[in-house]
């Protein structure tokens, strides 16, 4: 999910060093909560990558939500923290907490034994994924306007990147008006080019990002134009025959990014690096 790097678990590196999760049980501090998720997470990697093994997704999602109902009040609600610490973990718990359901919801066996869901399970997934991914976008830009980790930490970063990235993508929200407004904010928070000398900002506010996150903001980059081209392409059309062909049968707009595109920006800019 991470670029196979493991999460860290502070000291908690045993399940058995945390409070049991359920009603009634000791509420979870934000180090207790993301400890949970890794553990929750490395077990259910630990499944998929055993092809003898069987994987529920849905089962691992219900143990998120045991976790997120035993969270002390200010990671419940940003409203009831009383320091701006407290505020921040509450959204640097639902980045990382919603990035890990996306994640859980993605992950699929290898072609030779592939996980297959029907019906209304495969219809959940799609749909937590699909708010999972949103809520993890929204947490990060939070975390963009209030602690600079937002700009230096490699896990914030990639998270909140590959949450838009991924949004931007997908059929089913690419053309939302809300991921369009994420992939602004994102790419004025993390193009390089906006923190110069003379800009307000100055320069040593400029994010610190791998060489892997620069071609994904160029990817994103990319993607956010042509979604506005194609969107301008479509408002021209004035007639029956052509809004027809823009649309399919349910009202979802079936043009598709054009992947090459994207690739060659990306094969562009390894070049010049």
């Amino acid at each position: 999910m991470a670029f196979e790097r493991p999460p860290t678990a502070y000291t908690h590196d045993r399940e058995e060093d945390l409070p049991a999760l359920g009603e009634g049980g000791e509420t979870l501090s934000y180090r207790q909560s993301v400890s949970w998720v890794s553990h929750l997470w490395l077990r259910h990697c630990s499944l998929a990558s055993n092809e003898q093994s069987p994987l529920n997704p849905l089962a691992t999602l219900e143990e998120l939500d045991k976790v997120g109902a035993t969270l002390q009040p200010h990671l419940l609600d940003p409203s009831r923290g009383t320091t701006t610490q407290q505020v921040i973990e509450y959204y640097a718990l639902e980045l990382h907490m919603n990035f890990v359901r996306s994640g859980i919801c993605r992950r699929r066996r290898s072609d030779a034994n592939i996980s297959t869901f029907e019906g209304e399970s495969r219809e959940i997934l799609l749909s937590t994924l699909k708010k999972a991914l949103k809520g993890s976008a929204r947490a990060y830009v939070h975390l963009l306007s209030m602690d600079s980790r937002a700009i230096r930490s490699w896990a914030f970063i990639h998270n909140g990147l590959a949450a838009v990235l991924l949004l931007s993508l997908m059929r089913d929200t690419r053309y939302d008006p809300e991921v369009r407004s994420l992939q602004e904010n994102l790419i004025q928070n993390l193009v390089p080019s906006n923190f110069a000398a003379d800009s307000f900002a100055g320069p040593e506010a400029a994010p610190e990002l791998t060489e892997a996150h620069k071609r994904a903001v160029r990817a994103l980059e990319s993607l956010k134009r042509l979604t506005e081209e194609e969107t301008n392409q479509q408002r021209g059309q004035t007639t029956e025959d052509h809004d027809d062909a823009a649309y399919g049968s349910h009202g979802q707009i079936s043009v598709s990014i054009p992947k090459e595109l994207v690739q060659q920006d990306l094969d562009s800019s390894q070049q010049t690096e």
